[in-house]
């Protein structure tokens, strides 16, 4: 098997190229591997380097590892989407690297050795299409779709992630504190499984494959990527009073079942959603933002094998 490590510098706080790179030097000195390095030159570059090593190499199984955070995986996994030959597994150096924390501790994926080493494992990824008609851009999404609020906060968390104080471990704090004066009430429309569900006033709204976006937020804590369902939460518009409160229950995926949020929340499965919104408005595509006023979201069931570590295992 061949293993590529596709590394984006531009990723997290810091550029990890070079100890991706010593990483690796430093394991082939006790096993024999066949690897290459990539250093993706901009957005996009992952996904196009990618879907060239799907091409190259159709007869044979590769295994493509997403360095950096989940931008970064996300285009990989986009890259591979069609192609029946390519395995992806994840080296975490991004600001967040939320899909990993689904399945515990971010240092699991850091461990070379056991990376390397780990098994396949099925899982789902969102087919997202911006806009109507044959010729609409279509994108996909592996862990989390943020619209209302939570791409407000995705824009901010892009441009502060790299300052000190407001941005790195401190940047969805940021980008929660100038949502709550600027985007509370969003009016939009959704339909689930070809059914209408709602149209109203929405303040968070999520569409989710994974369990966390922000670095940490436990956005939909009864998630699985493996079960061929779309969870859908949202939340109506809170006050500014009740707004501290509610994120603190959020970030710690308590939001469900809340009885002080009883009359705001709700939560349903689906795996075909549609959103119309009366004038274009911001989606956050695990933290990538797109901007469109009518989105259509399919659920793929078993889209691609992902690794994990040696001694990790499928949620059940």
């Amino acid at each position: 098997m061949k293993h590529f490590f596709i590394i984006n510098p531009f990723a997290g706080p810091f550029d990890t190229t070079k100890e991706v790179k010593k990483r690796l030097e430093s394991f082939e000195e006790w096993v024999e591997i066949d690897w290459e390095t990539y250093v993706t030159k901009g957005p996009g570059d992952a996904a196009v380097y990618s879907a060239m090593l799907c091409e190259r190499y159709p007869n044979e199984t590769i295994r493509i590892y997403a360095c950096g955070g989940d931008g970064t995986l996300n285009e990989v996994v986009t890259g591979i989407m069609g192609h029946t030959n390519a395995q992806v597994a994840t080296f975490p150096s991004g600001s967040g690297n939320d899909y990993l924390r689904y399945y515990g501790a971010r240092s699991d994926f850091r461990d070379l050795d056991r990376l390397i080493e780990g098994e396949p494992h099925a899982v789902d990824v969102m087919k997202v299409t911006i806009g109507r008609g044959p010729d609409a851009p279509v994108r996909y999404c592996v862990n989390v779709l943020n619209f209302a609020i939570e791409s407000v906060v995705a824009s901010t968390m892009t441009k502060v992630k790299r300052m000190p104080i407001i941005g790195r471990a401190n940047a969805y704090k940021t980008g929660a504190l100038v949502s709550m004066f600027t985007s509370r009430h969003n009016h939009f429309k959704c339909y689930v499984d070809g059914e209408f569900y709602f149209d109203g006033d929405t303040m968070l709204f999520c569409l989710s494959n994974g369990r966390y976006c922000g670095g940490g937020y436990m956005c939909a804590p009864l998630s699985r990527n493996d079960d061929g369902l779309i969870d859908i939460y949202r939340v109506l518009p809170l006050s500014l009073l009740r707004m501290p409160d509610a994120i603190a229950a959020y970030q710690k995926g308590e939001h469900v079942d809340n009885e002080k949020y009883r009359n705001e929340f709700s939560f349903r499965q689906g795996t075909d959603i549609e959103l119309e919104c009366p004038e274009p408005m911001p989606m956050a595509i695990d933290g990538e933002l797109i901007e469109s006023d009518y989105y259509h979201v399919e659920m793929i069931h078993n889209a691609f094998d992902f690794i994990l570590p040696k001694g990790i295992s499928p949620i059940k």
